[in-house]
């Protein structure tokens, strides 16, 4: 996890409690696509529809939304994740 504050610059309008994911899919062939599923746990659910998922390009330190995402809670072992 990577928080907020180790980017040069931040995002005004939107708020990361949890910090982000950092990771690297390195893909062969251009366009291809993959699911990813990110797990947080202890969070506020009743809330969950004002989340966004959101993106930092360390290149061009741009911040942006995802498109086509799933957000909603699951019960791991008794635990609730978003």
């Amino acid at each position: 996890m990577v928080s907020e504050e180790d980017f040069e610059l931040g995002d005004v309008g939107y708020a990361y409690p949890q910090g982000f994911l950092s990771f690297t899919i390195d893909c062969i062939d251009p366009g291809y696509t993959t699911d990813i599923k990110q797990y947080y746990y202890g969070l506020d659910t009743s809330s969950l529809g004002d989340f966004t998922l959101r993106k930092h390009n360390s290149n061009t330190l741009a911040y942006f939304s995802i498109d086509g995402v799933s957000i909603d809670t699951t019960d791991i072992y008794g635990g609730v994740s978003s």
